[in-house]
């Protein structure tokens, strides 16, 4: 146990010292008897209402104690593993035709079950507990109404605001794990679902950005249902968070010898139904051989397989950039949804682009050239221009993508903004990209460059609509929920950190536009930076501050309190078309739908059919008149037939 700060009161310091002592006992008997003899069962229940207390009592000393991780090592995966153990061994029994073991198994099962469900509950009742002590840190647990049942609490003061909500963190990734072994050990393979599990796993995300923790537990759901894209994507983003998770990069290697071990099986092998052109699965598959060759040993030995992946897979994706958005869609969803599973195009580029930017990185960290020969440094040296070949072509055909579609709808343009930004805040990048001696990289970046300029200056963004940038605000953008927590590779998430939920006080009329305007601005600021060009746009274009929703910051600790915007029908509405019942709390609304108004992508769909519409919400934690919105001083008008 590490050493606490000062001040801690001495009834907490009690608990503490009495939940190490139970946590020694236990381990200590789990080592010499069953995991279910009558004292481990009641050292078992002793530690989670210690802990109960001690959440609930004092947050700093749990946060700082790693009292809570001792406890699910010893009470809850300490038995599991046991009982995992225990259901292979009756599982290959039954396998090998031993009927005598089934009635056996059968009663395993149902401790099992029962089991996991009591661990399940322990951590609802955790969140739950520091919900109601604290005021919410943004959880919607499984099986809440968020519009019927708002967590009503005192404000959290910002001494307590980081352990509340690691704590929350903390259990959800211990929560998604209990709802994962519920499938993966108690369920066969064709009944697997893993909605809950995958939910709690990116709400943890969103509460701690800085962890790979979240995002390995994402890839690890990824392979069991086989969606490389997203396995990769997610294991990328294990690796290069503030605090990577330990063993990612063994796990890469694991991973993408079972993409080699996939692609060799499919290779030659026609699909039924297939249309001629683009295909999905041959682009996703050349992408991640491509990236597997990172971590296949030395460079030297395979510096044509890598040009032929990175060949391959340009030319898919310049033919996917020149299909409609519609067919795009069709595409990625046919004929093989499970590799790649985003029908959502922008998310598709995103992922691209993160894992094309990766590749980069990755190529030019010193622990690869480490492990070539003296005479291998060269092969290196492509390395790093082979993939920055790649970034450099992608972002090409993305932007004639965004030119040939046109306007701030295009879907291409989150992507572009991220090239941007990442170009910007990679100096050592940038020296590569000038002191090249491949002329086709160096012209294939200037292209892109100077078509972005032209786009820019092609394109009458700030004066259509009369829409209103504003320089100094932050608004929350589709990429910049998507890739919190990305620091390493882009500096500029480094800004975006809990403040930038104060957009969900700009709810309205203008809501849409801004947020689109925001990321033309920030494209503009980035290539300003890059070519040393003013693309600032006309200070005539810009509206006036009073056309603004009066903005008031929220204090330090607190999430944002949230206006009461209304139509002409009087219905609340945040952006043009999305109507709020007027019976729901509006100090508590999705993040994803104040934040984007882009379509959610596929593994979003388990709001709707499991959480009730909420991923992650804003709420507003002060009590009283004056510090929250106050629904009964505007009350909602009837609803009405439309006429």
């Amino acid at each position: 146990m590490r050493d606490l700060r000062d001040g801690i009161p001495p009834g907490v310091r009690k608990l503490l010292r009495g939940a190490e002592e139970c946590q020694k006992e236990l381990s200590s008997l789990l080592e010499k008897s069953d995991v279910f003899v009558p004292r481990a069962a009641v050292l078992r229940e002793k530690l989670k209402q210690n802990y109960l207390k001690l959440v609930k009592l004092n947050q700093r000393a749990t946060h700082h104690s790693d009292v809570g991780r001792n406890l699910w090592r010893t009470v809850f995966y300490g038995p599991i593993e046991r009982l995992r153990c225990q259901q292979r061994k009756y599982d290959e029994a039954a396998a090998a035709g031993n009927e005598s073991v089934a009635r056996d198994r059968d009663r395993h099962r149902e401790i099992f079950t029962s089991f996991l469900k009591n661990a399940e509950r322990f951590y609802v009742e955790v969140i739950r507990g520091v919900q109601q002590k604290y005021g919410s840190v943004g959880i919607i647990l499984p099986g809440e109404d968020w519009k019927k049942t708002p967590h009503k609490g005192p404000k959290v003061l910002p001494r307590t605001m980081d352990p509340c909500c690691f704590t929350c963190y903390e259990s959800l990734i211990f929560l998604g794990d209990v709802l994962r072994y519920a499938q993966t050990q108690l369920k066969p393979s064709s009944k697997w679902s893993f909605a809950l599990s995958t939910a709690c796993y990116r709400q943890a995300a969103y509460l701690c950005p800085q962890s790979g923790n979240p995002h390995n537990q994402l890839c690890v759901i990824f392979q069991y249902t086989r969606e490389d894209l997203r396995a990769v994507y997610h294991n990328y983003r294990a690796l290069f968070s503030e605090a990577p998770f330990p063993t990612i990069k063994d796990n890469f290697k694991l991973l993408f010898e079972r993409v080699k071990r996939s692609r060799r099986s499919a290779r030659g092998a026609s699909t039924p139904g297939a249309e001629p052109g683009f295909s999905a699965y041959s682009c996703v598959t050349h992408l991640l051989s491509a990236s597997a060759e990172l971590f296949s040993g030395v460079p030297g030995d395979t510096t044509s397989a890598l040009g032929d992946h990175c060949d391959n897979f340009l030319q898919q994706f310049s033919q996917f950039c020149l299909l409609s958005p519609e067919d795009q869609k069709r595409r990625l969803a046919t004929p093989n949804p499970r590799q790649v599973k985003d029908v959502h195009v922008v998310y598709f580029f995103i992922k691209v682009a993160v894992l094309c930017m990766c590749n980069v990185h990755i190529s030019m960290q010193d622990r690869l050239s480490a492990k070539v020969s003296a005479e291998g440094s060269g092969n290196t040296k492509e390395f790093v221009s082979r993939y920055l070949m790649v970034v450099a072509s992608v972002q090409f055909q993305i932007l004639n993508y965004c030119r040939r579609i046109g306007g701030l709808d295009s879907l291409g343009l989150p992507a572009i903004n991220i090239f941007t930004s990442w170009l910007d805040s990679n100096k050592d990048i940038l020296v590569h990209l000038k002191g090249t001696e491949n002329e086709q990289l160096r012209a294939e970046h200037k292209n892109f460059v100077d078509g972005l300029a032209s786009f820019l200056r092609d394109n009458d963004y700030f004066g259509a609509h009369d829409a209103f940038v504003e320089k100094s605000a932050k608004y929350g953008l589709l990429e910049d929920v998507e890739l919190r927590g990305f620091t390493p590779i882009l500096k500029s998430q480094d800004e975006i950190k809990y403040e930038v939920w104060q957009v969900a006080q700009r709810p309205g009329r203008w809501w849409d536009i801004h947020r689109k305007q925001q990321r033309i601005a920030r494209i503009m600021k980035h290539l300003t930076n890059l070519t040393g060009e003013n693309f600032e746009p006309p200070a005539a274009r810009c509206l006036k501050r009073s056309r603004v929703n009066k903005f008031t910051p929220a204090p330090e600790g607190t999430f944002p309190e949230l206006p009461v915007v209304g139509d002409a029908r009087g219905r609340a509405t945040v952006g043009a078309g999305h109507h709020l019942p007027p019976e729901g709390p509006l100090s508590e609304l999705p993040v994803f739908d104040l934040l984007c108004r882009a379509a959610k992508p596929a593994d979003q769909e388990y709001l709707e059919k499991f959480w009730h519409g909420a991923q992650f919400v804003v709420q507003s934690r002060a009590e009283g008149r004056g510090s929250r919105v106050d629904h009964q001083a505007q009350p909602p008008r009837k609803r009405g037939r439309n006429p």
